[in-house]
């Protein structure tokens, strides 16, 4: 098997995840956006490996968009989360201390 073959089914393949994961409307949906960027970076790679400068192109202004839907579906999110406990100022990790199970 080629290399360029190699990275053509793995962003194929890693592509078609994505798309599952983002249309399921799950709590896994977020993370379709990691698949998709790895889709085009494997799929950008392909392109330049066979010389298809059109798909090249079209593979680095996906991973652009992918970036920027991971920022809003996964990063953003998870910072606000967290800025929103720490203002809180009431934060209380999920296992007390004394409720803890792994201690005798």
């Amino acid at each position: 098997m080629i290399l360029s073959t190699i990275f053509e089914w793995i962003g194929t393949c890693s592509g078609i995840l994505g798309a599952a994961m983002v249309a399921s409307k799950t709590r896994f949906s977020p993370f379709g956006w990691i698949a998709f960027m790895l889709s085009s970076l494997n799929l950008g790679i392909f392109a330049y490996l066979t010389d298809a400068n059109g798909l090249l192109l079209l593979e680095s202004v996906f991973f652009l968009t992918n970036v920027l839907g991971l920022w809003q579906w996964l990063i953003k999110p998870y910072i606000e989360r967290s800025n929103e406990q720490s203002d809180q100022g009431d934060y209380e990790p999920s296992i007390r201390p004394e409720e803890r199970t792994d201690r005798p």
